[in-house]
């Protein structure tokens, strides 16, 4: 580690003050956008500044990790992060007995890592964590501060001054591996934020500041959600939409068209009992339902010829086995397709033949039959 000059001594998170660090370590996030919330940084920014473990609840896809990383990256403190997805052990949390060839020593784990060095450190999931990493974290959580290392002869690690302690956890019952917290364990946080899904006007305006959507297709993404949360909340279907996945899905149709974006980032998320209820709802907002899987296999194709490069025989099999789908359909379908469809399947038909046509090895008998197609759809 070494010191860095330059920086600002303090940054400001609304009316709190934090310190900016001129330790460099490999551990610094590198900046990260972050629209609205506040008052949820703020309130972080409180509980860094007291050295209070903090825990955050939220539904997946809310932002919890990213506004930790964010406020680690403003204050320039190394950020270390582990998901406690029910399969961490203690020696991944802890530290464990190595052997090389001069005999036995001991390798830290993330936490007693974070400990040492001053690291801030964040346990995503930590209601879906096993009961052996829960019983490490009572000493630490508890005024003592502190943990014990049996296994490196009862070594003593106490927390370096910069080190802080953040938990996440998405509401119990609905996510698989995860259960409620018991009061004891709940207690040694002294803070505790509920986030909550943004308004559609906020979540618009985050939705924009990371794609080139325009503003009415912004909130109609939003509006879109709020409707799909509110039959989740009231357990009508089990399926939610997150603030990321609208962000994936806003990127996506700067591509490929809303449609496609909808299905790939939203619609495919859906079980099969889920799938009409939430057909129902996007088409309330986007004026008829996303484009079929059918129609998907030319976008596919467009990124088959991408990923698999010179695998000519792999590409041929996959590309034969869209085609098969797609010229069902258009066969079906061609006469009477809607002009949504019509202009969406030139585009797709389009980039899929520029692909190929760009690529290095030879495909004549699939370039002819995206050819054929193409040409089929322009003429009519």
């Amino acid at each position: 580690m070494k010191k860095v000059s330059g920086q600002p001594k303090t940054i400001k998170f609304g009316k709190i003050s934090l310190p900016v660090s001129e330790i460099v370590n490999d551990y610094i996030p590198q900046e990260q956008k972050i629209v609205g919330y506040k008052n949820v940084l703020e309130n972080l920014a409180f509980g860094v500044q007291k050295n209070l473990p903090t825990l955050l609840i939220g539904e997946t896809g809310l932002g919890k990790t990213a506004l930790i990383r964010h406020l680690a990256g403003q204050t320039n403190n190394g950020f270390r992060r582990l998901n406690l997805n029910g399969q961490t052990t203690v020696d991944e949390f802890v530290g464990r007995t190595l052997l090389n060839k001069d005999g036995t020593y001991w390798q830290d784990g993330v936490l007693t890592d974070a400990l040492r060095h001053g690291y801030w450190l964040l346990l995503d999931e930590i209601n879906a964590a096993l009961p052996e990493i829960l019983f490490v974290l009572h000493s630490l959580l508890d005024d003592d501060r502190y943990i014990v290392i049996p296994e490196n002869g009862g070594e003593i690690v106490r927390p370096h001054e910069n080190f802080r302690i953040f938990a996440t956890m998405n509401p119990s019952g609905k996510y698989h591996g995860t259960k409620d917290l018991n009061k004891a364990f709940l207690s040694r946080f002294p803070m505790i934020i509920q986030l909550e899904y943004p308004k559609p006007e906020e979540e618009s305006l985050i939705i924009q500041s990371y794609s080139k959507i325009t503003p009415k297709d912004a909130n109609n993404l939003a509006s879109m959600a709020k409707d799909i949360r509110s039959s989740y909340f009231k357990d009508e279907i089990d399926t939610v939409c997150s603030t990321r996945d609208l962000i994936n899905c806003a990127q996506m149709s700067e591509d490929i068209g809303m449609n496609m974006a909808l299905e790939l980032s939203v619609i495919n998320r859906a079980s099969k009992e889920d799938n009409k209820a939430i057909n129902t709802i996007v088409k309330l907002y986007f004026g008829g339902r996303a484009i079929t899987t059918e129609e998907l296999s030319l976008a596919q194709l467009a990124k088959i010829a991408y990923e698999i490069n010179d695998d000519y025989e792999k590409f041929e099999m996959l590309m034969t086995q869209s085609f098969n789908d797609l010229k069902s359909y258009l066969d079906k379908e061609l006469l009477s397709i809607d002009p949504v469809k019509f202009a969406n399947l030139i585009g797709f038909l389009g980039v899929a033949l520029n692909t190929i046509q760009a690529s290095s090895i030879k495909r004549t008998s699939s370039e002819k039959m995206i050819t054929r197609y193409y040409e089929a759809i322009k003429e009519k």
